[in-house]
């Protein structure tokens, strides 16, 4: 079973891969903002890290320290990829090429697998260090930033601990793999449409 997982860890590299290397391109049935600044990587990376659950998306419980949404960076290849999930269902994927994926509330497999995911991510709050900056992963790494009323909490690993399956992380990035992998899905189906 951890070589297939080691094998899906890779083929998702694979993909950023070639997302992150299309220097901006779109590709098809990929969306790509047309507002004149170009890659909107950064706006949109930030709005989701200063979200509020009292804007009207998020239904969060009271409690400070719950856990309403996760961002994962991720350095593949040559840039970042951001996974973005809110507790809603909500899910969308940027990449610091300027490609951004956004099918997460119209598909039901994304919703039901990004509310697993924010479930899972309760239990990594204790791993997490409360942060006021954002910084990008380095090369090798990954940051996952946990959004509480609290604040944001951030943990980091490295890859390699990732593809050993000896990291305390490693239920959380798996099932943002499954994510990843289902919203790059939902994409091919809607271009094929």
């Amino acid at each position: 079973m951890e070589i297939g997982l080691i094998i899906l860890i890779i083929a998702l590299i694979g993909i950023g891969v070639v997302m992150l290397g299309s220097g901006g391109k779109k590709h098809s049935g990929e969306s790509k903002s047309d507002a004149p600044q170009g890659n909107q990587f950064e706006r949109l990376r930030q709005e989701v890290l200063n979200f509020k659950p009292d804007s009207g998306l998020g239904q969060p419980s009271g409690a400070p320290d719950q856990v309403y949404g996760v961002v994962m960076d991720w350095y593949v290849g040559n840039g970042v990829a951001t996974l973005a999930c809110l507790e809603n269902g909500d899910a969308s994927i940027y990449f610091s090429g300027g490609v951004v994926m956004t099918p997460g509330f119209g598909d039901s497999k994304v919703r039901e697998l990004t509310r697993k995911y924010i479930a899972g991510a309760q239990h990594a709050l204790m791993n997490c260090t409360k942060v006021g900056e954002f910084p990008l992963p380095d090369p090798q790494t990954v940051r996952f930033y946990l959004l509480t009323r609290n604040g944001v909490h951030c943990g980091i690993e490295n890859m390699a601990q990732f593809q050993s399956g000896h990291s305390k992380w490693f239920p959380l990035f798996i099932d943002a793999n499954e994510i990843f992998a289902e919203i790059r899905k939902s994409h091919e189906q809607r271009s094929k449409a």
